[in-house]
């Protein structure tokens, strides 16, 4: 299911449901996906280890 373009359209839709709050998430640093959540607006707020925690405000 990778490079399918599924995961973009997916959290997009999720992100666009929820415009209006501040969405968060972790994630491992080395996760292939963060460069999705990074396309899509989201930010690091935390580093703890080898985990990320991400944020996407409204």
């Amino acid at each position: 299911w990778q490079r399918k373009g599924l995961g973009t359209r997916v959290l997009k839709s999720f992100c666009n449901e929820h415009r209006h709050a501040t969405i968060q998430l972790t994630t491992f640093e080395d996760n292939q996906a963060r460069q999705l959540y990074e396309r899509i607006g989201f930010v690091i707020v935390e580093k703890r280890g080898f985990t990320l925690k991400m944020e996407r405000r409204p």
